[in-house]
């Protein structure tokens, strides 16, 4: 296709030839024809420029689009191209100034079962240019004569540019007609000398006489053979459902106007009401205001919307629509035999109720398989009576078939399942075909379908957290270039569509949007409206581009705990169903099992709060992958479904003053969970709550705070305490002391690494004290400083391998600054923020091998995610209060952020 669309280079270098013999040879005054005459009447789609030269700078040179297009391959080459016309053209201001105010036409045209082409239409105001032409053609054909065909006493020459496809063109009636398939040139001379044009054409004359003449462009399109030229686009699957767009109107004709970060369309669309389009149906409908983006999800990234006045019309110009398309009786027989079967009116129940108001509603989706995403959703004149109606064949189809009927409740919405598969499509139409088995809910005054109970309470979760369209920062922007009020109308939100789209398209396309991915995700989306308009309908397209839009990480699902929360949540698999799970403590001490669509599973009431994370096991000859943790006086240790393991949980002796430590000496889950106490002991407890009496560790100098870390050296098994004042405890498995060494780190140590090697002589603790100089201390005592800067307070200091080099990077954190240094103290990366951030950082290892980090801005209620070179990671910062998780929730190759927001609820994002 991109050398069809580059065989303009030698079409408007022939143009040009004309027009220079026009402006230096005598004219000669002979009847010319407008261009239009010659496009066969079988175009799919016609294009034409009265100002080509002017569009085309609009689009090269002011358009941040196209300015962003360039990253692509095809239009990279594309404005190559594109520029060296412009370049032809301008090199004489005479020729240039003389394409003012003449029309370009370029037209498309079915040219086999599987390929289209195109035919370049101009007309020329005189006729004396032939051998101007020809000179032209010849040099462009590596200066050999071109070959020479008659056809109906005119010469068709055709030529063989280099590195291109063949050129066909012939002159006629002073229109100069141009394409690489020369059976298309032979079309437009018979159109052009039977006298009759596309122009005479009762419905398309109608669309062409209310084109504006002061604009960049005009385009039409012919509906009736514009599906073939569609279906060279769409996976093979689709082809079907893409001739369906045959019926769908006669003609629509826009004018084009280019601004530097949109393209709008508008214009009218004739429907012969002679013949039975599907935009017919709305003919006796009035325009609808578009009020269901107050419910429909904020991450809705397709719409297609009905808007109807007058149900009963609707429904009965629907079945005379069915009877055209020989599809009535068909449908006649399933509701004929389901209100036999079933003992019901079908109709009444399903399509009696409904009001203005109907759409498809198609959410942002991980992959191509749109099934979870496609909701149904419909406003109701009387919600009850809507409920009532369904609810009633529902009991009777559960009745007849002796089944109880499916309910469950979410955030006190009832979910009801009606067990007709494919119901919608049958009733309402092919465009519901991705709703093949029907869950419904009502929100507000709507009926919302879909094919799973955890869709709707995806749906559900952002109505009640006010994550609807409507609320949409970019949507209300965009929004405020379309009408509010239509008939029908399709919204893309392009940047989160291109999913969807790869589930229409070839595979080829589908690739390239994969490769192009970022210029995909500039654009803000796209609208397309057609509004009854007395016996036309008057249609819009709106493209928005923004280059600096802010890629949302889109909220999958808000959860309301008893209080707000502070503690950091965590993600678990369900030993049963390996499905992910959240684990949670309030600020009331409540723990929390939350599923992954939002629903609590069980609570727990604590007497005190966690100290440290939540560490998930897994048992030896169980399937159980139970949790374990502690407060200040309790070890405990859960099942997934919130029983008490055995033994658990343990009573400590005294309080515990750190977070307990888990290790798996011999890797066959007989774990040993280590906890030191304010009786400067350190105690080991097995996994079935004994304590391990074969541990004899004494006693501290002073508190333990940190928890114990593990680390092997010497192919042996290593623990290592740090008391508050400094002093280091290297004991091996029974609690024996390994080393004693004399060097103290800094007191009150935050946190401490150790960097261990095979052999001791080689490993080192590394920490950081008050004013940021990091100690190494040695296995031997050896103690070293490094100092990076003067901080302005008192840094967190990290030891961590950010870029996955197997080298350590130091990053420190202070009072409002992220700072990360080499081992050859370098300052990699820093980052001011500007409000307060809590002491705390996030580490998370990526599948690339490669760390994130993550801060919590407390003053700004925001998290940021950075990435190893100090990058923002797209989409962040977001909103949220609490240290924050990141996992697959679905197990869909999707990562999610997990955190708590500012008032009682826990925000699961989809990470960008």
């Amino acid at each position: 296709m991109l050398k069809k669309i580059l065989l303009g280079i030698i079409i408007a270098a022939i143009i040009a030839g004309g027009v220079y013999w026009y402006n230096y040879t005598e004219e000669i005054n002979l009847p010319i024809s407008n261009g239009i005459n010659a496009i066969p009447s079988n175009a799919a789609i016609v294009f034409e420029s009265k100002q080509s030269k002017n569009t085309w700078g609009k689009l090269s040179k002011n358009s941040i689009m196209w300015e962003a297009l360039l990253g692509t391959e095809t239009f990279s080459k594309l404005n190559y191209q594109g520029h060296y016309i412009d370049s032809l053209l301008s090199c004489n201001p005479a020729i240039y100034k003389l394409l003012d105010n003449h029309s370009f036409f370029i037209s498309a045209h079915v040219s086999g079962a599987n390929t289209f082409d195109f035919l370049y239409v101009y007309s020329l105001p005189n006729l004396n240019y032939k051998s101007t032409i020809e000179e032209f053609a010849k040099k462009i054909n590596n200066n050999i004569e071109p070959f020479l065909r008659e056809y109906d006493d005119l010469n068709i020459e055709t030529i063989y540019p280099k590195h291109k496809d063949s050129l066909s063109f012939a002159i006629s009636k002073g229109i100069l007609m141009i394409s690489s398939k020369q059976t298309l040139v032979e079309d437009a001379i018979r159109q052009l000398k039977s006298g009759v044009s596309l122009a005479n054409d009762r419905n398309f004359s109608k669309v062409i006489n209310t084109a504006g003449k002061n604009v960049d462009a005009n385009i039409y399109v012919n509906y009736k053979t514009f599906p073939a030229i569609l279906s060279n686009f769409v996976c093979p699957i689709l082809k079907n459902k893409t001739n369906a767009i045959s019926n769908f109107a006669d003609f629509s004709g826009w004018d084009v106007t280019i601004k530097p970060d949109a393209l709008m369309l508008s214009g009218f669309t004739q429907a012969n009401d002679s013949s039975i389009s599907y935009l017919n149906l709305f003919s006796k409908q009035k325009p609808q205001e578009i009020e269901l983006t107050k419910v429909i999800p904020s991450k809705t990234s397709l719409l297609m919307f009905f808007g109807i006045s007058n149900m009963k019309i609707f429904q009965r110009d629907y079945k005379n629509y069915l009877s055209s398309k020989l599809r009535l009786q068909a449908y006649n027989q399933y509701i004929e035999g389901l209100n036999k079967a079933y003992q019901v009116d079908l109709e009444r129940s399903v399509l009696g109720w409904i009001d203005n108001e109907i759409a498809l509603v198609v959410t942002e989706p991980s992959t191509v398989d749109l099934t979870s995403n496609s909701y149904a959703v419909i406003h109701a004149d009387n919600i009850q009576d809507a409920t009532n109606s369904l609810t009633s064949l529902v009991d009777a189809i559960a009745q007849k078939n002796k089944l109880k009927v499916d309910t469950s409740i979410f955030r006190e919405h009832v979910i009801t399942h009606l067990l007709l598969p494919e119901l919608l499509p049958k009733l309402i139409g092919w465009q519901f075909d991705k709703i093949t088995d029907n869950y419904f809910t009502t929100i507000g005054d709507y009926v919302v379908f879909a094919n799973t109970p955890l869709a709707l309470h995806s749906f559900i979760s952002d109505y009640e957290s006010n994550k609807t369209l409507s609320n949409n920062k970019n949507y209300q922007d965009f929004s405020e270039n379309i009408s509010s009020e239509t008939n029908f109308y399709i919204y893309s939100a392009v940047a989160h569509s291109t999913k969807i789209y790869s589930s229409f398209l070839t595979d080829e396309l589908s690739k390239a949007i994969d490769t192009n991915l970022e210029v995909y995700k500039k654009f803000e989306g796209l609208g397309i409206q057609f509004t009854s308009n007395n016996k036309m309908f008057y249609s819009s397209i709106y493209l928005k581009y923004n280059p600096v839009v802010k890629e949302e990480n889109v909220l999958l699902f808000e959860s309301t705990l008893d209080t707000t929360v502070s503690s950091k949540p965590f993600l678990f698999v369900n030993h049963i169903t390996k499905e992910k799970e959240i684990f949670i403590q309030d600020d009331a001490n409540k723990i929390y099992l939350i599923n992954n669509t939002g629903e609590i599973i069980w609570t727990k009431q604590l007497s005190e709060k966690i100290i440290g994370d939540v560490i998930q096991l897994s048992v030896l000859n169980s399937n159980k992958l139970p949790i374990v943790f502690n407060t200040r006086s309790y070890i405990y240790m859960f099942d997934s479904n919130g029983s008490d393991m055995k033994g658990f949980p343990i009573k400590l002796k005294s309080k515990s003053t750190n977070a307990l430590t888990v290790v798996d000496y011999d890797k066959n889950k007989d774990y040993r969970i280590f906890v030191a106490s304010e009786n400067k002991k350190i105690t080991c407890f097995k996994s079935d709550g004994k304590e391990f009496i074969e541990f004899k560790f004494d006693k501290t100098a002073n508190q333990v705070n940190l928890p114990i870390q593990y680390f092997k050296s010497n192919n042996k098994d290593n623990l290592c305490a740090i008391d508050s004042k400094g002093k280091v405890y290297i004991m091996d498995r029974e609690g024996g002391i390994r080393f004693k060494i004399k060097e103290l780190l800094p007191p009150n140590l935050k946190c401490f690494y150790v960097q261990a090697e095979k052999a001791y002589s080689k490993t080192y603790l590394v920490a950081s004290d008050t004013i940021g100089n990091v100690i190494k201390l040695s296995m031997f005592g050896n103690k070293q400083s490094v100092k990076f800067q003067n901080f302005d307070s008192s840094p967190l200091f990290e030891y961590k391998d950010l870029n996955n080099d197997q080298i350590m990077e130091y990053v420190f954190l202070s009072k409002n600054e992220l700072n990360v240094f080499s081992q050859d103290k370098s300052l990699l990366f820093k980052y001011e923020f500007k409000s307060a951030i809590k002491k705390t950082l996030l580490f998370f290892l990526f599948p690339d091998g490669k760390s994130k980090i993550g801060v919590v801005s407390e003053g700004a209620n925001e998290l940021y995610l950075f990435n190893e070179n100090g990058s923002m990671y797209d989409g962040f910062p977001v909103n949220g209060k609490t240290n924050f998780s990141i996992g697959s929730l679905n197990n869909d190759g999707s990562y999610n952020i997990i955190t708590g927001g500012a008032d009682k609820s826990i925000y699961v994002y989809q990470l960008q």
